[in-house]
């Protein structure tokens, strides 16, 4: 059994795969210095602008403070990633530029198979511009983000790119529930697991997420990771996903 610090490893570079292929479908960019990362979107959030620290610097002072240079000249509205667990100096970012920002659990289901997917409900895969377009308006409902702001970073090139899977669940013929499904190096990462409020309480959030473990499983991934929210941490937890790192995070000062 990998130690957590290991799964919280690959759960990191899965999540930095999934902010590329953002940054792509987005026509944004990707950077790095070789110890900060950042996959930018370039959307007026920073949700899809993301930055994060690869390893110790060796000048930490020179290197958070390019990072946080680049982060301000091409995406203001970015955020700054880093695992607990590299025990980078806060006081350090703090001088960089970087404010501290909250935090996020990273979570880990391994190993993975395929088990039932819990309630009998209708869970179709997102395959064409029609279904993105529901898939959209869902994540922007229930995660009350702006939809157009969404609309420039789900874009039709996500739906080319084999890593890149989305899910609708339907309550008798209603959009109801989503996730998005990104595979990369036996990771099956989850994202935007999210039910709109009056289908809510129903295990819908349990099933689609449990879709995404599933579809994992057969693309031969031993490993399922996500960032959980408040709401959704218990039912993770109940569904066997573990803590394996913390994300503190930091936003760029101008």
């Amino acid at each position: 059994m990998p130690d957590t610090n290991t799964l919280a490893l690959r759960a990191d570079d899965n999540l930095r795969a999934v902010s590329s292929a953002w940054a792509r479908a987005s026509g944004g960019s990707v950077w790095t210095n070789d110890d900060v990362f950042a996959a930018l979107s370039g959307a007026e959030t920073r949700a899809y602008n993301r930055a994060f620290v690869l390893r110790q610097p060796a000048d930490p002072h020179s290197s958070f403070t390019e990072a946080r240079e680049h982060l301000v000249a091409h995406a203001p509205m970015s955020r700054l990633y880093a695992l607990e667990s590299m025990n980078i100096d806060e006081s350090v970012l703090s001088a960089a530029g970087l404010q501290r920002d909250g935090g996020v659990p990273s979570m880990a289901l391994h190993p993975i198979a395929a088990t039932p997917s819990g309630p009998d409900v209708e869970i179709m895969p997102v395959r064409s511009h029609s279904m993105l377009a529901v898939l959209v308006g869902l994540v922007a409902t229930t995660f009350e983000f702006p939809h157009d702001m969404l609309t420039r970073v789900f874009k039709p090139p996500l739906l080319q790119d084999p890593a890149w899977h989305g899910y609708v669940a339907y309550v008798d013929g209603t959009p109801a529930a989503t996730s998005t499904l990104y595979v990369r190096d036996r990771v099956a990462g989850i994202y935007y697991v999210g039910t709109l409020k009056q289908y809510r309480n129903r295990g819908l959030g349990e099933a689609v997420t449990r879709r995404c473990v599933i579809d994992g499983f057969a693309a031969s991934c031993d490993m399922a990771s996500l960032q959980a929210s408040p709401e959704g941490q218990p039912v993770y937890e109940r569904m066997g996903f573990q803590h394996v790192g913390y994300y503190r995070t930091y936003i760029p000062t101008e």
